[in-house]
């Protein structure tokens, strides 16, 4: 894996960590995204996964894992806090595997 990768590989997990114990905050969000978007996962396929779940957006779901209260609700959020750590294990499996980000066809985001 080579220098610019691990460094964002290490991010990733950092991201994927608080993400996981439900402290990261908007700022954490946003560059999760952003890592993601910058290497290899288009925002529509980060929009999708949190489509399926009822998210419009990474900040909507932020907000909502935040006011969460029932048992129902709570289950929802960690299927799509699941979704989309994923994302983020699919890309770095690739990059273990061939060493270089994916070239994905990027859509606008829209």
């Amino acid at each position: 894996m080579n220098p610019i990768h691990n460094t964002t590989y290490k991010e990733l997990e950092l991201l994927q960590a608080k993400i996981r114990a439900n402290t990261a905050i908007s700022e954490d969000y946003r560059r999760y995204e952003e890592l993601l978007t910058d290497n290899g996962i288009s925002y529509q396929q980060i929009r999708n996964a949190l489509l399926r779940h009822g998210f419009v957006s990474v900040e909507d779901f932020h907000l909502q894992r935040n006011r969460a209260t029932t048992p129902d609700q709570r289950y929802i959020i960690e299927g799509a806090a699941g979704t989309l750590l994923g994302l983020s294990e699919g890309l770095m499996m690739y990059w273990r595997v061939y060493g270089k980000k994916p070239q994905i066809q990027r859509l606008s985001r829209q």
